[in-house]
């Protein structure tokens, strides 16, 4: 398939205001004339999906994203294949439950399927087992509600361990099986009453450059100052911890890991990043923090102001909620629709999304193959604690 030539990038057309649709690209084959195209348009669009591309290799879809980030290791976003499978094996983390494609380990799998042996090098059957808000969100949905069709955010995030590595620049999502069925109704569940129709086993994004523009003058004047610190091996300390509702926020019951329990600790590795994360096309800034494993904000009010530090988990963490929680209607939500064989690829460092749950009954398996790999530098130069 002829490349650069044919490729076409069509807006999508939505309320949210980001996303493109691609066609006409062989990822298989990327020259650099294509792939600058697409670099280009990913950062003009924040997402894009790159329809057609059911032949995609998983050495193909590492190759691109590694483009992105020529200087990282390539080593996936959550570890190495070995620390990925002992968390597949059943060792308790929110990370690391996605084993790896035997012929890419940086590759991996994820869905609710059996995966058969052949595929891509499996030499035995994989079971898959898709996340859920159950046991993760305080008051989850009931059996009765999901099989009825309702459903909810899982967990609003970035792909970054914030510890040890930077975040990813770019993440990718390539559809093998996706589930079919009638849309479902995402329910908040914040006392807001606002829900939302999505379609079955997909994923949600909100674009957090038009969340920093939507910010008022006073509340832009302290984001563009401030920055944060997350919590060393972030997700294992917020594993017993829970979310509110709508999968964009903690609940502070105490229940987060004291910190000599997590399997690394070094305090010496924890960094400081900004709210704010720059786009390198434009310069524009997204207001990017994961507020569910943040465990220090540091408030400057100025360049030359006094830094606040705030390092009461729950006034942070509703400070951090109160500050973006306003942005999370409906009309700024993007559910990209995708077919199998599409692969998605979106900028991590300035869009949040949320895996999308989906009924046990009716709507088949779900197979997609992910990657990010851990970038060789943060948005602006990150500071040590």
């Amino acid at each position: 398939m002829p490349n650069a030539p044919s490729i076409t990038i069509t807006p999508l057309e939505t309320s949210a205001g980001f996303g493109a649709s691609v066609e006409g690209v062989d990822l298989n084959q990327l020259d650099e004339q294509t792939f600058k195209t697409l670099e280009r348009a990913l950062y003009i669009h924040k997402l894009l999906v790159i329809r057609g591309q059911a032949a995609l290799h998983p050495s193909s879809q590492l190759a691109l994203v590694k483009r992105f980030d020529p200087n990282s290791a390539g080593v996936h976003g959550h570890g190495t294949a070995t620390q990925v499978m002992e968390g597949f094996k059943g060792k308790k983390s929110l990370v690391g439950a996605n084993p790896a494609v035997p012929c890419e380990p940086m590759v991996r799998m994820l869905g609710r399927t059996v995966v058969p042996v052949g595929h891509f090098g499996t030499e035995e059957e994989v079971t898959l087992r898709s996340g859920s808000h159950v046991g993760f969100h305080k008051e989850p949905l009931t059996e009765a509600e999901m099989l009825g069709g309702e459903t909810r955010f899982q967990r609003w995030h970035i792909d970054a361990p914030f510890y040890r590595t930077h975040p990813p620049k770019v993440t990718s999502l390539w559809s093998k099986i996706l589930p079919r069925g009638p849309d479902l109704t995402a329910r908040f569940d914040d006392g807001s009453g606002m829900t939302m129709k999505v379609p079955p086993g997909l994923t949600a994004f909100l674009d957090t450059t038009r969340m920093y523009e939507s910010l008022s003058d006073e509340d832009k004047a302290w984001v563009q100052w401030s920055e944060v610190e997350y919590a060393p091996s972030p997700y294992q300390w917020i594993q017993d911890a829970k979310a509110l509702g709508n999968g964009f926020g903690m609940v502070s019951d105490g229940l987060e890991t004291p910190f000599d329990e997590l399997p690394s600790n070094d305090e010496s590795l924890v960094m400081r990043y900004p709210l704010l994360w720059t786009n390198p096309l434009d310069g524009s800034k997204a207001l990017q923090v994961h507020h569910l494993v943040v465990r220090k904000l540091f408030r400057k009010r100025s360049a030359d102001g006094p830094e606040e530090i705030i390092d009461d988990v729950p006034t942070l963490r509703q400070i951090l909620y109160d500050l973006q929680r306003p942005f999370l209607i409906p009309e700024n939500i993007l559910v990209p629709s995708a077919e199998e064989g599409d692969l998605t690829l979106w900028w991590n460092r300035g869009l949040r999304h949320t895996a999308m749950e989906y009924p046990s009954e009716g709507y088949g398996d779900r197979l997609c193959h992910q990657v990010h790999v851990s970038s060789s530098f943060s948005s602006e130069p990150p500071r040590p604690s």
